[in-house]
């Protein structure tokens, strides 16, 4: 009885463990998205503050990045690709959240952003 209770309680602990670490590397994933909108806003501005990203903006692109993230984790976590196809997919999903990126900006905005890049 006192191992039964023993398991169930390590059990437990584990889970709650695992969630807490779950809870904060999201956490971590959605601090490095924003500090990516940070970073593209402020690139914007260089050019004018009338390239200034909106609120409604800001919170796309953040979640674009965020799930870029996740998808980059798991790619890393997959042990049954190779190093090469790791790099492709990793490619494939920048490629397409720039694309997803690039559709929520204006045409000014993205002239200023290739133009910050200059």
């Amino acid at each position: 009885m006192k191992n039964t209770l023993l398991i169930l309680a390590f059990m437990i602990g584990a889970g709650t463990f695992a969630n807490a670490q779950n809870k904060k590397m999201q956490m971590k994933m959605q601090e490095k998205a924003m500090e990516q909108v940070t970073e593209l806003n402020e690139a914007l501005t260089s050019q004018g503050e009338e390239f200034a990203l909106t609120a409604e903006q800001m919170d796309k692109i953040k979640e674009i990045e965020y799930n870029k993230f996740i998808g980059t984790r798991k790619i890393n976590k997959n042990e049954s690709l190779s190093d090469d196809e790791s790099k492709e997919q990793k490619k494939a999903l920048r490629k397409a959240s720039r694309k997803e990126v690039n559709d929520i900006l204006t045409k000014e905005q993205r002239k200023a952003w290739r133009a910050s890049k200059d």
